[in-house]
């Protein structure tokens, strides 16, 4: 009988161990920085250097709007993306005469390496690359459009959400704890 109780014991402790193994083997993989090449967008668009918090650089895509007050458009992609998945949509809005920044966050594509917080610290980064187009054309009405990992990263962390004129989220979760 003590040997069938150290049996269930062992068993149990060992499940508990491997448990623990894969979840943090697992949240090593989901939280890793995906940093890699982002090819040139075409012009008239040029490539920008954004500083987020001190040690944190975002590169970005920037098409300057047709004219003074202007509209413009902050663009954030998705988790494991980079400014590069939505370069078709900036361009087509940059034709309409918008201005457009789309950004890598933090551990994206071209900008600084760092590990993921699934919208905590890229929310810092969706404020800054705001406040950077915002100074643009301080007049200007500005919107964004956030998918996934962007959409979040636009509305939660310590700062609030983004004070933008109108906003487009797509796949969206308002906190990552539920």
């Amino acid at each position: 009988m003590k040997l069938v109780k150290a049996s269930v014991w062992g068993l149990l402790a060992l499940s508990l161990l491997a448990g623990t193994t894969l979840s943090w083997v697992f949240g090593s993989v989901m939280t890793r920085s995906t940093n890699r090449a982002v090819p040139a967008a075409l012009a008239p668009a040029v490539t920008v250097s954004i500083e987020s918090d001190p040690g944190i650089v975002l590169k970005g895509d920037y098409w300057r709007a047709a004219g003074k007050g202007r509209p413009a458009v902050l663009m954030l992609h998705g988790n494991g993306g980079n400014r590069g998945n939505v370069t078709t949509n900036a361009a087509w809005l940059a034709s309409k005469g918008y201005g457009v920044l789309a950004i890598d966050f933090r551990g994206h594509g071209e900008s600084t390496p760092s590990g993921k917080s699934f919208g905590v610290y890229e929310a810092r980064d969706a404020h800054a690359a705001f406040n950077w187009l915002k100074a643009k054309d301080p007049g200007a009405r500005i919107g964004v459009i956030g998918y996934s990992l962007g959409g979040a990263a636009a509305i939660i962390g310590d700062q609030g959400p983004l004070p933008a004129d109108a906003m487009v989220l797509q796949a969206v979760y308002l906190d990552i704890r539920r």
